[in-house]
This record gives C-alpha cells, sequence and structure tokens, in this order.
C-alpha cells in the first residue's frame, strides 16, 4: 500500500437529504460477544517485516490474519519472499506490541488467489487465534451502508488496533470500498483482516485521498480486496 500518494481530481459532492443508516452491531456494542469478536480479530493477525532483529516497526511493511495453524491470509504484496518474517503474538491475552511478546517465523512458500489475496504458508505452526472466514453466502449479503471491522497497525500505541468502518461502494463483487473520514488507515496497514459479523472477508488493499485546494483532506476510501470464490471453493466454505 502506497503512502499518502493518490488524490483524486474530481469530487462529486452529493446534495438531499441523507437516510440514517443503523450501524447493526451498536446494540451489541460492549457486549461479551463483541468483545470476543474483537479478540479473536486482533489475536489472529500477524505482521510482516523485513528484518527479524530490529526494534522499529517500517511503515511500508504489512499485516494477514491467521486462517489455519500455518498459513496467513494476506495482501499480494511479494514478489520475493525471501528474508520476509511473520512477527506472530506468542500469546493471545498479551499485548500486541512488538517487543518480548512477539515471535518471528520465516515465511516458506505462498500462493496467489484473484488479484490482490495470497496465502503465505510457513513451516511452523502458530500461536494464538485462527480467524473465521466468511462463506461466499456471508459475502453476497454485504450491502452498502453495512458496517465492518478492519485490524490496522495504530502508530500512536505501536499496537495493532480494530477500527470500524462503513461500506460506501461495493466493486464488481471483488472489491468494497469504506470511508474514512478520520483518516486510520494507513502505510503498513495493507493486508490487514477486514471482518464482518466477526468473519473474516477480506484483507485491506489500498487508499485513496482527496484535498482541496488548501491541501485539507476532504475525503478518503480504503479499498478492500474480498476473499475470491476459487479460494472459499479450495476451503470448502462456499
Amino acid at each position: 500500500m502506497n503512502r499518502k500518494t493518490i488524490a483524486i481530481n474530481l469530487i462529486v459532492l452529493l446534495g438531499g437529504t441523507a437516510s440514517v443508516l443503523v450501524n447493526p452491531t451498536d446494540a451489541k456494542a460492549g457486549s461479551p460477544e463483541r468483545e470476543q469478536q474483537r479478540s479473536i480479530m486482533l489475536a489472529s493477525a500477524v505482521e510482516f517485516r523485513w528484518d527479524k532483529n530490529k526494534n522499529a516497526r517500517n511503515p511500508h511493511e504489512s499485516l494477514g490474519t491467521k486462517i489455519s495453524l500455518n498459513t496467513v491470509l494476506t495482501h499480494n504484496h511479494f514478489s520475493d519472499l525471501a528474508g520476509t518474517f511473520i512477527y506472530d503474538p506468542s500469546k493471545p491475552n498479551r499485548p500486541h506490541g512488538v517487543s518480548k511478546t512477539t515471535r518471528t517465523t520465516q515465511i516458506g512458500r505462498s500462493r496467489q488467489y484473484g488479484a490482490q489475496t495470497r496465502l503465505v504458508y510457513t513451516a511452523v505452526k502458530y500461536a494464538g487465534e485462527i480467524a473465521p472466514i466468511a462463506s461466499q453466502r456471508t459475502i453476497r449479503q454485504l450491502r452498502v451502508g453495512a458496517f465492518v471491522d478492519v485490524v490496522y497497525w495504530d502508530d500512536a500505541r505501536q499496537a495493532l488496533a480494530v477500527a470500524e468502518f462503513q461500506i460506501k461502494e461495493i466493486m464488481d463483487n471483488t472489491v468494497i470500498v469504506l470511508d474514512d473520514p478520520a483518516d486510520i488507515i494507513n502505510g503498513g496497514d495493507s493486508g490487514g483482516g477486514v471482518f464482518y459479523n466477526g468473519e473474516l472477508i477480506g484483507n485491506t488493499w489500498r487508499y485513496i485521498r482527496s484535498w482541496d485546494g488548501q491541501g485539507n483532506l476532504i475525503d478518503k476510501d480504503v479499498q478492500v480486496h474480498i476473499v475470491p470464490a476459487e479460494l472459499s471453493r479450495i476451503l470448502g466454505n462456499w
């Protein structure tokens, strides 16, 4: 994911009265079920890094989601996996930072599915949670106005976090566009898991920013690549 590089030249403003979209997860906010979902999202997340020995996180590194004990779903970043490491939280109930709570795993092989999804395999098994993948039936139920959860790297706290975003567009049933007015998603967040009702539906791909004539951010979209149907068939999760 490029960092703050893409601008939109034409901005279309829609007037009129907007309907109020109710977030279906609001009723569950703070509930044990909701907190458990978010805990699994964080505990199933991993980081891709280029150097296992460094202390600081490179903003151009990326994220992924564990879907089995030795398989990670991520964005199709990699043409060459040599020298890439996965940072995996060693225990799900400890902070997801970059210090003593993480261990590194060298990547073995990978396979691409669709245009922007890659499965990465390792030789060792992970600790922590495994994310449930949404079926294609669930994915086909996604609608504009629905809310999803996205795992990202919180630069201020230097830790993984989860934020809620609203779907503003669905493109050809392969990409969903999320509204990011708070400018949360940045470089290094691509590949992060995107969840609907606690199930993994895809990974963050890229973002597009728009500015006014004074250089103020006026709009930002985040594009998410949906789990391809081919992969769902292979996983037996149609």
